[in-house]
């Protein structure tokens, strides 16, 4: 009879206060519009909530040890509002929402080993937001199955939590933020086209952060600012995927970017940098990748790439005990390296293939080696130094019709060249500065 009530009335509210131990609260709701509020300070606490129909709100809190919260919403435009407060332990927060124009909140203050976990399936425009404060080994967990989704996890001041968002859809769209937290990791699934995930930490110490995109059109953002032993890793497979990672002020921080297809570009860029690493690995066609280190101290690039047509650029600005290092094999690829105002560095680049091309340039610079190792035919080879000192160039080429040129100014600078093959020819200009 109750629930006959509800279908027809289509707008009613049931609230409820709850203080205790192992208290059960269970509320079910058909119909439009209608509200439930469950407000719990117990001790192994349970909360149910199944609403069905249109509009409907529901809004559940909760503050003791070993809780459970679980919201079921069936229909659109519903909206789920999920807190547990205080020092919780193992406490639990499970939301499920069908159809589309959900929104879901869930939020937990302080604790340890508390859960988050959000469904949203079977609809578009959804929205959820998980929030964790102050707490140790929690978790976020949210699903999303659809387009045109949206989700948004944040850990404050955290350690050893982890923050996990699974999509498969088109356009959809992911947002994790973690701050001053230590051993954090973020996860971020996206499965369909045009996708975006987009991952910010501050401070802390051995974070990381991880993307994950297959398919068409996907962009994946990863931002670190501080932070010591911080990873960030992105995985793209398909066409068209963008990737960017960039990191300010950090200690031993780690860029790591896998993709697979065609059309794919890669940027990464380091500042202020110690012990920092950055590494690219593209196959397919048409891919480009770039890496920026500015002031940096004992850094190293590293880009790989196996196709066609493949770029890569490596940069660096005012550093000191670096390397950069390219590998290409396939056709009609390009490698460019740059140092400005660089001390005790190497540029090293590795071409199998035919009609490559490899650029080396260093201005400024001084205890400097460029190298250029190229195997095939018709590849081409170009090294300067400018205003650079105790400087060496370096080039090995073995195969048919290729050619390099080696220009240097400065002193104390010496230039090699290997040509093993028919039809090769060198070029190599040197002056010294007065």
């Amino acid at each position: 009879m109750k629930r006959f009530v509800l279908a027809i009335l289509g707008c009613c509210l049931a609230g409820t206060v709850v203080i205790g131990q192992i208290n059960r609260n269970t509320v079910d709701q058909f119909g439009v519009l209608n509200n439930a509020t469950e407000d719990q300070e117990a001790l192994l606490g349970t909360q149910t909530v199944t609403q069905v129909g249109v509009l409907h709100s529901h809004t559940g809190i909760q503050n003791g040890i070993h809780n459970t919260m679980t919201a079921e919403q069936f229909g659109f435009g519903n909206t789920m509002n999920q807190f547990q407060l205080g020092l919780g332990i193992a406490n639990s927060q499970r939301g499920v929402q069908f159809v589309a124009k959900n929104t879901m909140t869930q939020v937990q203050v302080g604790g340890v080993l508390n859960t988050q976990m959000a469904l949203q399936t079977l609809g578009s425009n959804n929205e959820v937001t998980e929030v964790q404060v102050f707490g140790k080994l929690n978790l976020q967990d949210a699903i999303q199955l659809g387009s045109f989704n949206e989700a948004l996890q944040v850990q404050v001041a955290g350690r050893n939590n982890t923050q996990l968002v699974f999509s498969v859809g088109s356009a959809n769209r992911v947002r994790q933020i973690q701050i001053f937290g230590d051993r954090n990791i973020q996860v971020a699934e996206e499965l369909g086209s045009f996708n975006e995930a987009t991952q910010k930490q501050v401070g802390g110490l051995f974070n990381r952060q991880i993307a994950l995109q297959a398919f068409l059109g996907n962009i994946a953002r990863q931002r670190q600012i501080g932070g010591i032993g911080n990873l960030q890793f992105i995985f793209q497979n398909g066409i068209g995927n963008f990737a960017s990672l960039s990191s300010l002020d950090g200690i031993g921080n780690r860029q790591v970017v896998f993709q697979f297809g065609i059309l794919n570009q890669a940027i990464q860029s380091q500042a202020f940098a110690f012990l920092s690493h950055q590494l690219v690995l593209q196959f397919g066609l048409g891919n480009i990748a770039r890496q920026n280190q500015t002031l940096t101290l004992i850094g190293n690039q590293f880009i790989l790439q196996n196709g066609v047509l493949n770029i890569a650029r490596q940069n660096q600005v005012l550093a000191l005990f670096t390397r950069q290092n390219i590998r290409q094999r396939g056709i009609l690829n390009i490698a460019s390296q740059s140092q400005i105002g660089v001390l005790v560095s190497r540029q090293n680049i590795r071409q199998k293939g035919v009609l490559n091309i490899s650029r080396q340039s260093q201005l400024a610079s001084a205890f400097d080696l460029q190298e250029v190792d190229q195997e095939g035919a018709l590849n081409i080879a170009n090294q300067s130094q400018t205003k650079s000192a105790f400087s060496v160039t370096f080039v090995h080429q073995h195969g048919i019709g290729n050619r390099s040129s080696q220009t240097q100014s400065g002193f104390n600078q010496i230039s090699v060249v290997n040509q093993q093959g028919f039809f090769n020819k060198a070029s190599v200009s040197q002056s010294n500065l007065r």
